[in-house]
């Protein structure tokens, strides 16, 4: 184990259970490698959806293959009890109750202490009201899961830089300056409107921001500050991420 991982780091991951949503994406894998290989994390629950024919079991195996955790695989003794902590869970975004059976939900809400929602769509070109269910509505189904939580310690949800790239100064703060009646009225608005009418209206709703993900990622920040500001959560915004 690294002694760069700082003590007070592991001590609070000492013996921890961990969820992750975004396992898949870039920083999601290489958040996942981190903490099997330098925090002595006891459970990690990654929430995973079915694509096509490969469940979330199979799409953990796809991603545990990837030459990423290869140092954990090759360098890390009992590599093999590190992977076993890892538990898949098959979940529905689209679904307010996650499609989680009962039990699962309760054991989820009596485990875990710590959380990171790095779920989101980063399709710069997507349709407004796709990149608003992705980034919006997915993240506040997690964390209305994460609200029963009765062991939760921090919450981290990873937004943008960019998500507030309209302005010319950004504070580390949220700013609320969502127009066209705030986050909820589009959300209610659009949901009354065919598609031709969403894609007429979208640069309206839009206005300064270049594109739909940093116009979803700031209402997804407001939504967390708003709806969730009672638990121990953070908002991560990482400007560029390279290998």
């Amino acid at each position: 184990m690294s002694d760069t991982c700082g003590s007070k780091v592991i001590e609070f991951y000492q013996d921890s259970v961990v969820l992750i949503t975004g396992a898949s994406g870039f920083l999601g894998k290489v958040l996942l490698e981190k903490l099997l290989r330098c925090l002595d994390a006891r459970k990690i629950y990654v929430l995973i959806r079915r694509k096509r024919d490969y469940s979330a079991q199979m799409r953990l195996e796809q991603i545990l293959k990837s030459m990423l955790f290869d140092r954990v695989r090759n360098e890390t003794k009992a590599a093999k009890a590190l992977f076993d902590k890892i538990e898949a869970v098959e979940v529905n975004f689209e679904r307010d109750d996650l499609g989680l059976e009962p039990g699962l939900r309760d054991r989820l809400r009596h485990e875990v202490e710590v959380a990171f929602n790095l779920l989101a769509s980063v399709n710069f070109n997507e349709a407004l009201d796709q990149a608003l269910e992705t980034n919006v509505e997915c993240t506040r189904r997690v964390l209305n899961l994460l609200s029963g939580a009765r062991r939760i310690k921090s919450i981290i949800h990873v937004s943008t830089f960019y998500s507030n790239c309209n302005r010319t100064m950004i504070e580390e703060k949220i700013y609320d300056d969502i127009g066209f009646g705030g986050y909820d009225n589009i959300k209610n608005t659009f949901a009354k409107l065919q598609d031709d009418h969403k894609q007429f209206l979208s640069p309206v709703v839009l206005g300064t921001f270049p594109n739909s993900y940093t116009f979803s990622k700031k209402c997804a920040e407001v939504v967390v500050r708003d709806k969730f500001g009672h638990l121990p959560i953070g908002i991560f915004r990482p400007p560029i991420a390279i290998p």
